[in-house]
C-alpha cells in the first residue's frame, strides 16, 4: 500500500537496520465522507518503530509525511506493548522490575515519559521460561491488557483486564475458552470488540457486555 511504502522509504527507517520491531497502531480520525467504507478504512495507521540496542522510539505518520522520536530512559528490551489511543496518546508497557508492569503515557510538552499505573505481572511463577503474546489495545476508550502466556510446562493460561484512568485501577476482564494454544495468534481490536485469531479459532470480545464468544473462524486463515 501507499502508507506501507511510504514507512519503508522513510529514510530514518531506511538508515535505520538496527530497527528491530515494528508496531503498527490505528489512530482514528473522523471521515464522513465515504459512508460506504468497510471497516478500518476511517483509521490513520501510525507506525511505531524501537531498537532493543538503543533508547530512541520513532513515530511515523505516512499520510501526514510527520514523524518525531523520543527516548525511554529504561531499558527498551522492558517493553512489552505499546499502542496509540483515538485521542493520539501513546501508551507504552513495561516490565520493569519482576513483580509489576508499569503503564507509561507519552507527554508532548515535556518529551518524555509519564509514569501512570502498575498492574501485576503475570510471569510472576516459579517457571521462568515462557512463551507470551502480550498486546495493550484500546476498546471504547479504555485501554486493555490482554496476554497470552505460555510457561515451561506448556499449560497456557490468559490475562486479560482493563485500565480505569478515573480511578487509576486496573480491572479484571471476562476470558475466552480456548481450545487449545497456538504460538500463531493474533489480538484486534474493532469499535467496541476484541478479536482473536490463531489458525484454528476465533473469539470475539464486546467490550460493553464483558463477554467472550466463540466464532467460526473464516477458511483463508493459513
Amino acid at each position: 500500500s501507499d502508507d506501507k511504502t511510504a514507512i519503508l522509504e522513510n529514510p530514518l527507517v531506511k538508515n535505520a537496520p538496527q530497527v528491530s520491531e515494528v508496531t503498527k497502531n490505528a489512530v482514528q480520525i473522523a471521515d464522513a465522507s465515504n459512508p460506504k467504507a468497510r471497516c478500518g478504512m476511517d483509521k490513520q495507521e501510525m507506525a511505531f518503530l524501537f531498537s532493543a540496542r538503543t533508547s530512541e522510539m520513532l513515530f511515523i505518520n505516512p499520510r501526514a509525511g510527520r514523524f518525531f522520536s523520543c527516548y525511554f530512559t529504561e531499558n527498551l528490551e522492558s517493553v512489552i506493548a505499546a499502542t496509540v489511543t483515538s485521542n493520539n496518546d501513546i501508551y507504552i508497557l513495561a516490565e520493569l522490575c519482576y513483580e509489576e508492569l508499569s503503564l507509561f503515557l507519552y507527554n508532548y510538552v515535556e518529551n518524555g515519559w509519564e509514569y501512570k499505573s502498575m498492574v501485576a505481572n503475570p510471569r510472576r511463577s516459579d517457571e521462568f521460561h515462557f512463551v507470551s503474546h502480550e498486546y495493550l489495545v484500546e476498546i471504547n476508550g479504555q485501554l486493555h491488557y490482554f496476554a497470552v502466556l505460555v510457561p515451561y510446562s506448556m499449560k497456557a493460561f490468559v490475562v486479560h483486564q482493563k485500565y480505569n484512568q478515573y480511578t487509576d485501577q486496573w480491572q479484571e476482564c471476562s476470558l475466552p475458552q480456548l481450545a487449545s494454544y497456538n504460538q500463531k495468534c493474533v489480538v484486534v481490536p474493532c469499535r467496541q470488540h476484541l478479536y482473536y485469531f490463531t489458525n484454528t479459532e476465533m473469539h470475539r470480545y464486546d467490550a460493553t457486555e464483558d463477554r467472550w464468544c466463540r466464532l467460526t473462524p473464516p477458511n483463508a486463515i493459513p
